[in-house]
């Protein structure tokens, strides 16, 4: 499901819950319009590196290059899907960046670093319009945009170094 015409309609500071499949999913807190906050623009403003820019931009539009994607557009003919991190989801976008159990560990790291505990949609483009959102400018507006391109890299890393380098998962060193 594609939220940024859903969320295009709210002016003004408020409240909103996503649901699919008639479950509530996740509430939200917009401030300000997200017709105001240009998602797409955030990936090109130079944050990050080139490759790290491509991956966000696929993520984003649904093209980022995991096993059920490449299944679907014939160029991975493994029967198996699944997540080569957790070994429990298919191996989609949503999954290996946001609902995987080492992707979490990931994300739950960084909010841990600055002293928060959120829960974040699964959907790319509302996860970086509800990002936005969230109240931490301590450290400055750049820092905190900067950490979604951080983890979602860390994650692809590990991901290709687990399917191409036979590694294994290995959380034990991350720290604040």
């Amino acid at each position: 499901m594609n939220f940024s015409k859903f969320l295009m309609s709210f002016a003004a500071p408020t409240w909103v819950e996503i649901e699919l499949n008639g479950q509530a999913q996740v509430m939200v807190y917009i401030q300000s319009s997200p017709c105001c906050f240009n998602w797409k623009k955030l990936v090109w403003l130079g944050l990050a590196p080139p490759k790290v820019k491509g991956i966000i931009w696929l993520t984003l539009h649904g093209r980022a290059p995991v096993t059920v994607e490449l299944v679907k557009r014939g160029a991975w003919t493994a029967s198996d899907t699944i997540c080569p991190m957790c070994r429990k989801g298919q191996e989609t976008f949503q999954h290996i960046f946001f609902s995987c159990e080492v992707a979490w560990t990931i994300w739950s790291k960084f909010y841990a670093c600055w002293g928060l505990s959120l829960v974040h949609p699964r959907e790319p483009t509302l996860f970086f319009v509800s990002w936005r959102e969230v109240p931490c400018n301590q450290y400055g507006d750049s820092n905190w945009l900067v950490i979604p391109f951080a983890a979602i890299w860390f994650i692809w890393l590990m991901r290709n170094d687990v399917i191409f380098n036979n590694k294994v998962v290995n959380l034990t060193f991350l720290r604040c």
